[in-house]
């Protein structure tokens, strides 16, 4: 059984020329810039305990990321400055959208502590859906 959408919806003239939606856009853009202009205002002067605009002054003030924050996975370090990954390859099986590979290199002369890590570790960021299974694995 179809259902028919009706796809003709009527407009009148002043919705059809987007004049609403553009100043309502520049509404919203000019009263974001014109806050964040006098925003600081009170802050320096003293009258207020805190800012209220949103720049962050990174080297002296850090940013609180939720307990729940997936940021970009990337291949740990040790101190020595060698992978901390053995190349076993749950990372990769575990990743649902496959952008994870892995090309794992031995030691087969044990030259160094590490008998395996990886030779080749890519990730594919256009494709990683930042899920986390990477790193819980």
């Amino acid at each position: 059984m179809a259902y028919y959408v009706n796809r003709n919806i009527s407009m009148t003239w002043w919705e059809r020329s987007y004049i609403p939606e553009i100043l309502k856009g520049m509404w919203l853009t000019s009263r974001r810039f014109f806050y964040n202009l006098f925003g600081f205002l009170p802050f320096f002067l003293g009258t207020e305990k805190e800012r209220r605009i949103f720049t962050v002054y990174y080297p002296e003030e850090q940013v609180q990321y939720p307990i729940a924050y997936r940021g970009r996975p990337v291949l740990a370090q040790n101190e020595d400055g060698m992978p901390a990954c053995v190349a076993c390859g749950l990372c990769e099986i575990a990743c649902p959208a496959y952008c994870i590979h892995i090309e794992p290199a031995e030691d087969s002369g044990k030259q160094n502590q590490y008998e395996r890590w990886p030779e080749v570790f890519t990730i594919d960021y256009a494709i990683c859906i930042f899920c986390g299974n990477c790193e819980e694995a």
